[in-house]
């Protein structure tokens, strides 16, 4: 199983008594949602499971734009996946649940994972030079795109 998707299970079963598993459901993929919250996803049972009926789960992914304007430091990784540890460093991402029966939002902490990314070629960008970060259009946890600038040391 994805982290992403792990990430997903432990968002639906926040404050829950009976969980979910990966076990018995698949998550369908990931849909822009024009309503309160940005993302919808469609949860069904696996047909090995006994279980039966589907529903839909909204919640937030992060929009990568929290990112804009970060520097990161390149020692010698040539693409992006490489950097994802020193990404997760910049900022941290947190994920917004809204539980019908509680009244307020919960921000759980997430983190960005390779799976979530577009990766790129960077070693042909120069020191003070530009990066686009992209998410996948179908990452469960992020959406967007941000620009940070690359500093590279030796």
């Amino acid at each position: 199983m994805s982290k992403s998707i792990e990430t997903i299970f432990s968002l639906i079963n926040y404050g829950k008594d009976t969980v979910l598993n990966y076990e018995d459901f698949s998550l369908g993929l990931p849909r822009f949602n024009t309503e309160d919250l940005n993302t919808v996803i469609s949860i069904k049972p696996k047909i090995s499971s006994a279980l039966y009926g589907s529903f839909e789960y909204q919640y937030n992914r992060v929009d990568l734009i929290y990112l804009d304007d970060n520097i990161l430091e390149v020692k010698q990784e040539s693409t992006l996946y490489q950097l994802v540890k020193q990404i997760n460093a910049l900022v941290p991402f947190y994920i917004n649940l809204v539980l019908p029966e509680i009244t307020e939002a919960i921000r759980l902490q997430g983190q960005l994972f390779e799976e979530d990314l577009i990766d790129v070629n960077i070693s042909n960008i120069p020191s003070g030079g530009e990066l686009l970060i992209k998410a996948k259009p179908n990452s469960y946890l992020f959406t967007g795109e941000a620009t940070v600038k690359l500093l590279r040391t030796s």
